[in-house]
This record gives C-alpha cells, sequence and structure tokens, in this order.
C-alpha cells in the first residue's frame, strides 16, 4: 500500500487499517515458508510538512519450518513499529516523490522479527 503525502494530511484522523498480502516476499526468503493476512493498524502525526512518525501494531500468522523436524510450525507474530519516515538521508525508510510505501516499511519489520531457529515440542 503506498500512501501520498497528501492522502494522508487530508486523513489525518482516520488511522491506518490495512491487511497486507507478503505471499509474494516467498520467493525471496527461505526464512518462512508461508504468511497469512497481515492486518496492520494503527495512527501517524506528521512531525514537519516532509516527516512522519508512524506506530502501528501488526499481526500476522507465519509457518516456520522446524529446525529438528522440518515440519512447518505455525508462529503467530505480534508487534509494534514506531518509525519515522522522511526523506532526510538519516531516515530508513524513506519519502519519495511524495509517497510512502507502507508495504516495505511494514515488510521490513516483520523480517526483522522472524525467529532464525524454531524447534518442534
Amino acid at each position: 500500500m503506498i500512501y501520498t503525502l497528501d492522502f494522508l494530511k487530508n486523513h489525518a484522523g482516520d488511522g491506518i487499517h490495512e491487511v497486507l498480502d507478503f505471499k509474494r516476499e516467498l520467493e525471496t526468503t527461505d526464512l518462512i515458508s508461508d504468511i497469512g493476512p497481515c492486518q496492520v493498524d494503527g495512527s501517524y502525526q506528521f512531525i514537519y510538512s516532509r516527516s512522519v512518525a508512524f506506530t502501528l501494531e501488526v499481526k500476522v500468522d507465519i509457518f516456520i519450518i522446524s529446525a529438528d523436524t522440518l515440519n512447518p510450525i505455525l508462529y503467530p507474530l505480534h508487534f509494534t513499529i514506531t518509525e519515522e519516515v522522511s526523506d532526510t538521508s538519516d531516515a530508513e525508510f524513506k519519502i519519495s516523490e511524495d509517497k510512502i510505501n507502507l508495504y516495505e516499511l511494514v515488510w521490513g519489520w516483520l523480517v526483522a522479527e522472524i525467529p532464525y531457529v524454531v524447534y518442534e515440542l
């Protein structure tokens, strides 16, 4: 989901409520074998005209291959993103052509939350 700065300014009180589909990312990672719909809810505020602070709650079910049995294991993830997006050089996620790519922001955080090894009990 890509948001323009104008859209975010005009809908500032509405917050963010999206369901993202990351299935296509399975082709580029071997950390997970499957992923369900990713629910993203939260808020944002403009710090400056070209700097937006997001606070997002992310919930998604992923399947990780067990290190000991090689069976897929359901692993629910729930985490909070607090990130400032701007067009400055020190921002990890940047505003590009007056647009913010929420998909890239959430995926970047999600990958960091995936455990490297899971064992089946």
